[in-house]
């Protein structure tokens, strides 16, 4: 994607949101929404300002990545820890049934911040692209010579052969009702992507449409 597409894309995204608070603001103003409505309304004009800080606060995380901006600080991180913390992370603050399961082992030299921020995107894309009562999460780390291999393993919705890669780009969302309706972007893969590669890494996906995602993330020298 050129910057210019960049650009436009993200215009779009910031708009929306601000077209949908323009609305009921305008709602307000004119009387039209009832005493009994006007306390859903502020919160609903609440959660489209909170989606335009997020999206704001990616899209400069983003840039800060891909133009080499972001200050990295390189250290010895234990990947089974890191991943353990965001686990416990995320459990605390969702309402959703979640099991993960976390084995092996290995450390990296890598940004914790930087490596914490992809392995939030990954695991809680894991439990909103799924439909299922129980949503279950495999992760095993893998130590090979200078590198360490994770794979996180759901039972999600999946993803078609021919949106494997497409799903890397800046925007792009499998489902759009699942994925506005939880707050995502489109940003997160891409953001993802870039630090797997800062870390001298890659990821990528194997998936197969209603039977689940595996992602895999090679990192290291």
């Amino acid at each position: 994607m050129d910057k210019r597409e960049f650009m436009r894309l993200s215009v779009h995204e910031i708009k929306t949101p601000i077209s949908v608070i323009h609305g009921f603001a305008d709602l307000i103003s004119y009387g039209i929404i009832s005493e009994g409505e006007l306390e859903q309304t502020v919160e609903r004009i609440k959660k489209e300002a909170l989606r335009i800080t997020k999206l704001v606060d990616e899209l400069a995380f983003y840039i800060g990545i891909k133009e080499k901006l972001t200050d990295i600080n390189f250290d010895t991180v234990d990947i089974a820890v890191l991943l353990s913390r965001v686990v416990r992370d995320i459990k605390e603050n969702t309402e959703e049934n979640i099991e993960v399961t976390v084995s092996g082992e290995g450390s990296i030299k890598g940004d914790a911040g930087l490596l914490t921020v992809m392995l939030l995107h990954i695991i809680e894309n894991g439990i909103i692209y799924n439909d299922r009562e129980i949503k279950r999460l495999i992760c095993n780390i893998d130590k090979k010579q200078e590198k360490v291999i994770l794979t996180i393993e759901d039972n999600g919705i999946g993803i078609d052969k021919e949106e494997r890669e497409a799903v890397f780009r800046c925007f792009y969302r499998i489902d759009k009702g699942l994925s506005r309706g939880n707050g995502c972007n489109g940003l997160g893969l891409a953001i993802s992507r870039g630090i797997a590669q800062i870390h001298n890494g890659a990821i990528n996906i194997d998936s197969k449409k209603g039977k689940g995602t595996k992602v895999t993330i090679e990192l290291g020298e």
